[in-house]
């Protein structure tokens, strides 16, 4: 037997209940049709589901690396070689300037006091390339001197040849400074 406060509370409760409906309804009209609009027609949202994200404490280790030396073109390593195999052959200084355009002067040898080499020959200008990453050692009649790995911003000395960053002219290898 239902009385009058139980028939209340029931019809309450499925008015409730549907309103409930109505408004969920509502609301997800309203969430597709603003979807929709950003996507093309017949299609419906994805909807991924993933893990929930888990940190973790770890120790952070600091690696330094060397900058990657880029591979080099194919013309570029043709020049170099080049240049190795023209060694203080006349004109190589020429040709040197020619094929590395990018040159900048790094060091400047006057020799001063060596009586070694001739003075016609001097100055010796230590040219870098960057793109290259080699530094040739041209003179005053146009030859070059010697070629090393990377910049050499400083006097050539017996290390850069024994360890095999530089090679040098054998003419040049007499030079006084470099015993």
């Amino acid at each position: 037997m239902y009385t009058m406060n139980n028939s209340f509370l029931f019809g309450i409760a499925i008015l409730i209940f549907l309103t409930g409906c109505t408004t969920t309804q509502i609301q997800q009209t309203d969430q597709k049709s603003s979807l929709s609009q950003n996507l093309p027609v017949n299609e419906e949202p994805e909807t991924t589901l993933s893990e929930p994200v888990v940190e973790e404490q770890s120790v952070k280790e600091e690696i330094v690396q060397e900058p990657e030396q880029l591979p080099l073109s194919a013309e570029l390593q043709e020049n170099i070689d080049d240049a190795y195999d023209r060694l203080h052959d006349p004109g190589s200084a020429s040709r040197i300037q020619k094929d590395f355009p990018d040159l900048e002067i790094v060091y400047i040898d006057e020799a001063e006091g060596i009586k070694f080499f001739p003075k016609e020959i001097l100055p010796f200008k230590y040219y870098y390339s960057p793109s290259a990453d080699k530094t040739f050692s041209l003179c005053g009649v146009d030859r070059s001197t010697f070629i090393c790995d990377g910049k050499l911003d400083r006097l050539l000395n017996s290390e850069d040849i024994e360890t095999g960053r530089c090679k040098i002219a054998p003419d040049y290898s007499g030079d006084p400074r470099l015993s």
